[in-house]
């Protein structure tokens, strides 16, 4: 996974406590989906992390 800048460390982390907490599987996979849209729109380097982690999460 790629490391976000330490600035935006605590918004990294509050979106993958997020994802998280999800109630079931279909849930997880919307939210890692939009998170990882998200992030991948903000810091363009973890965009390939983001996509690897939505197939391993499929």
């Amino acid at each position: 996974m790629a490391r976000p800048a330490k600035r935006s460390t605590e918004m990294a982390a509050a979106t993958i406590r997020t994802i998280l907490a999800q109630a079931t599987a279909a849930q997880l996979r919307t939210r890692l989906n939009v998170a990882a849209d998200l992030l991948g729109r903000q810091f363009r380097r973890s965009d390939g992390a983001a996509g690897r982690c939505r197939t391993e999460a499929s």
